[in-house]
């Protein structure tokens, strides 16, 4: 808002004060301030004076006496608030934002209270409180609750008497909310103050409040740290967007934290026997104390990095200290070397024999691996060399001068002269792997001295050689004198391996099962050899034996041993049994109405007669009833006997019914009777699949007296698979429909006669007879 809409607004302020002013006091005692009386209030925008209003802190309300808990009374209000009033805002006033800033003279804590209606437990617990000079408090005026056109908002304050508050109509920018940050005084990187920043509006300004170094760059709101540089705080102040009330402002804290030290690098050399040192006295720094080390191996005494030589490993160390805050870790080095100590070997002795005419090197009686280049004393004829012929025996000392920092090391050998003892003669022998153990010595020739060595030397630790222990080769047999240039012999041992592995094995089969291998039973000794037994076997050193062909007995498994060593004979014991014989499957279809048969007929000849059928015949026995015992699968079991296993076999069994062509009949009709069906007199249900022979004029059963002829007619039914074809008869009687009253009392009596007679046959063939008169 310009100056020049301020001073039009006062203006119309002081035309319509009278007017609002009556408006407002109807108000005020009809609903607003119910609760709130004798408080002092200010109307915006009509009492707006260069954007401030004034009210009276000291017009207590009494809002903060009887809701302002046990410690408030009517013009006293709790909680450490000493004076409060109304600002009273128009709602056709107002647009989006409304802001109060507190009066610059009141450093007292200021609450605001967005609801008129208060209670007792909201007394100074304000929605929004101010602490110090020039804060603002900002409300959306879209979450106001207006009555009337009107929104009082009351204002406690720790101060009392005529204050003036700002009142910013519209929303001021937002500083945002800040927030610290820490980084390493050696970090390079550029930091966006603005990043540090929430919910803040853009087109601000930053200050610097505190610390030193680094570079700051007001314009575009970074910072670059840099060594030195102290932690620094920067202020950023909103825009005002034009409204002097609106000085929002955040800090952002930039926390520099110092590098980390671990001092500088170094390097030491040590002899591998010496003492043991802390790495951390070999960095330049000096560097500080809580760091950790790392290399080839472990350090003992934590930061002090204690190194042994005796037990750790040359090479690089590292010290490590930690950084923070922002800061990266910070390392220093120490070079390791470790200079060996010379080795002079251990002490020992050379033997040289009275007639031994070469030289040998004294160093190779020490043990150990004594270092080249030392020396000798007392000295020899040949530097480092002793000769039987010319030098003297005794102790002789050998010294290796140390590299700094080791000193020098020495050993000693002790030289004597003595005779040469005889090995005997070289000679070969074959033994079998099972032999014995015996005196090596022994296979010798010549006359050997006994107290040589062997070599190599034998499991026995004496001359004795067990074949189970020692392997075949050139054993030398020589004696310990050093310097001797004394003959060796050697015995040759050739061990021919004896045959071993597999086992004897026992045989139980029945002459119905498959073929067996032997070879399988005997546990895979070897696969040269041959069998031999009651019968000649197949398959070479498989030995497939076949009990339905091949007799049992004992069979023979036999590999040829190598001199002197013996063949290898494993047995098979084997026992045949035989088996019940119970036939072949089969299947047979018979008629429901044949007799009973005997089913182990159709198994075969010589069928085991031990066995049960499953399912059990009615007969229980083998005669089976198609009738009674129904078709399916029957299954004809022997029970296994010694090694055989239980056999069945089994006969499918299909049966079928007969197509019955009915019970016979005899009929008597008139010549002038309608035409009937034939089939229709035929009893017992009659199976319809049936033909006539001779067949009526009709030729298709239908019999018509006025034209078919008294006889009889056949009715033949097929065959049906295992069941015979069928028949039954219809004898037809015609009579003349005139002849029956001319014929007399004895026409009657011959006619009765003729039926009887005709009935009596007809009854024996399963006939009925139908009589029409």
């Amino acid at each position: 808002m310009s100056e020049l809409d301020h001073r039009s607004l006062n203006a119309m302020n002081s035309f319509k004060k009278l007017s609002l002013c009556i408006l407002l006091l109807g108000i005020v005692q009809s609903t607003l301030f119910s609760q709130l009386v004798n408080c002092d209030s200010a109307i915006v925008p009509d009492d707006l004076f260069n954007d401030k209003v004034s009210i009276n802190l000291s017009d207590m309300c009494s809002a903060c006496g009887p809701y302002g808990g046990n410690n408030g009374t009517i013009g006293n209000p709790p909680n450490g608030a000493t004076g409060c009033a109304i600002i009273r805002f128009r709602q056709d006033a107002l647009i989006n934002c409304v802001g109060v800033t507190v009066d610059p003279q009141a450093t007292e804590k200021t609450d605001y209270y967005l609801n008129s209606s208060v209670s007792e437990m909201d007394c100074f617990m304000p929605d929004g409180t101010t602490s110090s000079q020039g804060d603002v408090f900002q409300f959306d005026v879209n979450t106001l609750t207006f009555t009337d056109g009107f929104f009082d908002l009351l204002v406690c304050s720790q101060s009392t008497g005529n204050r003036s508050y700002e009142v910013i109509i519209g929303c001021c920018p937002r500083a945002g909310m800040g927030r610290d940050t820490s980084i390493c005084e050696n970090d390079s990187g550029v930091i966006d103050l603005y990043s540090l920043l929430s919910d803040a509006d853009p087109g601000g300004s930053w200050s610097r409040m505190s610390g030193m170094g680094g570079s700051f760059d007001a314009m575009n709101g970074t910072y670059q740290s840099a060594v030195g540089a102290t932690t620094s705080t920067f202020e950023y102040t909103a825009d005002n967007g034009g409204n002097q009330g609106c000085n929002f402002t955040s800090i952002v804290t930039i926390n520099i934290t110092p590098a980390p030290n671990a001092g500088i690098d170094g390097s030491v050399d040590l002899c591998s026997n010496g003492n043991g040192v802390n790495l951390i006295d070999y960095l330049g720094g000096p560097p500080p104390m809580g760091g950790t080390w790392i290399g080839p191996s472990l350090l003992s005494n934590s930061d002090q990095g204690t190194f042994d030589p005796s037990s750790n490993d040359a090479g690089l160390y590292q010290y490590i200290v930690l950084g923070s805050g922002g800061c990266d870790n910070d390392t220093a080095d120490v070079q390791v070397q470790i200079i060996q100590f010379p080795s002079a070997g251990t002490n020992g002795s050379l033997s040289f024999c009275d007639n031994e005419t070469m030289s040998r090197a004294l160093i190779s009686g020490l043990g150990g691996m004594p270092d080249s280049g030392g020396s000798w004393a007392p000295a020899t004829m040949v530097e480092g060399f002793f000769d039987p012929m010319v030098d003297i025996p005794g102790t002789y000392t050998y010294t290796v001068t140390g590299d700094t920092p080791c000193g020098n090391s020495s050993a000693t050998v002790m030289v004597s002269v003595s005779d040469v003892p005889d090995p005997g003669l070289d000679n070969e022998i074959t033994i079998c792997s099972n032999a014995e153990p015996f005196n090596l010595i022994d296979q010798l020739g010549g006359n050997p001295d006994g107290g040589g060595e062997w070599t190599p030397a034998l499991n026995s630790g004496s001359n004795v050689f067990d074949p189970n222990l020692d392997g075949a080769g050139q054993y030398t047999y020589s004696f310990s004198i050093q310097g001797c240039n004394t003959e060796t012999a050697t015995v040759t041992v050739n061990i021919n391996q004896a045959l071993t592995g597999g086992n004897n094995a026992s045989l139980t089969v029945c002459h119905i099962h498959d073929p067996v291998s032997l070879y399988s039973l005997i546990g895979d000794p070897g696969t040269s050899g041959t069998w031999s037994g009651p019968e000649e076997l197949e398959d070479n050193h498989i030995g497939t034996f076949d009990p339905g062909v091949q007799a049992g007995g004992t069979y023979y498994y036999t590999i040829p041993g190598e001199a002197p060593c013996a063949d290898l004979i494993l047995e098979v014991e084997v026992n045949v049994y035989e088996a019940p014989f119970i036939g072949t499957n089969t299947s047979i279809e018979v008629c429901d109405s044949d007799s009973p048969m005997d089913l182990t007929t159709f198994l075969g000849d010589n069928v085991s007669p031990d066995g049960y059928w499953i399912p059990t015949l009615n007969s229980n026995d083998n005669m089976y009833a198609p009738l009674d015992d129904g078709e399916g699968m029957f299954t004809y079991n022997v029970d296994g006997t010694d090694e055989c296993p239980p056999q069945s076999v089994s006969i499918m069994i299909t049966t079928y019914k007969p197509f019955q062509a009915g019970q016979s009949a005899i009929v008597t009709v008139f010549e002038n009777d309608p035409p009937f069906d034939l089939f229709d007199k035929l009893g017992m249900n009659p199976n319809p699949l049936g033909t006539w022979n001779p067949a009526p004029l009709s030729g298709n059963g239908l019999f018509d007296p006025s034209v078919d002829e008294s006889g009889i007619f056949t009715f033949n039914t097929p065959a049906n698979v295992a069941c015979e074809a069928d028949f039954a008869n219809v004898q037809v009687i015609v009579l003349s429909s005139h002849g029956i009253p001319t014929m007399g009392t004895w026409g009657i009596i011959i006619l009765s006669l003729m039926l009887v007679i005709f009935s009596i046959s007809a009854l024996k063939e399963r006939s009925k007879i139908i009589i029409i008169s």
